[in-house]
């Protein structure tokens, strides 16, 4: 993809992608999320914070998620229980990460 058919789908001038390029331009975060949306990527690839392309995961997903981790343990351990009877056996038996 050239920067003039990049800036086109940006909206933007290819010389704005060219500063983008460079790091001389900040992204913005609409533009951030039009780029994953083009690239299907998540923004932390995008912005080199993650070697993993893209989560996989849905926005509610991820809001659950973001909710276990923000929970107390005793909670965790609630949620984990009561989805253990959903998790194939050899999953539970993976390390933490």
């Amino acid at each position: 993809m050239t920067q003039a058919e990049l800036g086109k789908y940006l909206n933007v001038q290819n010389t704005t992608v060219s500063m983008y390029e460079r790091n001389e331009r900040q992204i913005d975060p609409p533009t951030i999320k039009r780029l994953c949306e083009l690239f299907e990527c998540s923004s932390d690839y995008l912005l080199c914070q993650s070697e993993v392309r893209s989560s996989g995961l849905t926005e509610k997903e991820t809001a659950l998620l973001k909710a276990y981790r923000m929970a107390r343990k005793k909670d965790q351990m609630l949620v984990e229980t009561i989805l253990s009877e959903y998790i194939p056996e050899e999953q539970l038996l993976l390390p933490e990460a």
